[in-house]
């Protein structure tokens, strides 16, 4: 049985998904994302990576 874990499109959703659940994992996700891309991923951009993952890349768990 393949796991969904080994797309990484599939480990991106759960972790954006997660986050807008879970105050902590934001917070982790916010450092790691403001030390690549030198800004802050608000709500709204994790909503963006959401739909875009959802709705345009078709993925689903």
């Amino acid at each position: 049985m393949k796991s969904n874990f080994n797309d990484s499109d599939h480990t991106e959703l759960y972790v954006y998904l997660s986050a807008m659940v879970d105050e902590e994992i934001f917070s982790f996700l916010n450092q790691v994302y403001f030390f690549y891309e030198q800004k802050d991923p608000m709500k709204e951009i994790v909503q963006g990576k959401i739909k875009y993952l959802n709705k345009i890349k078709g993925v689903r768990f």
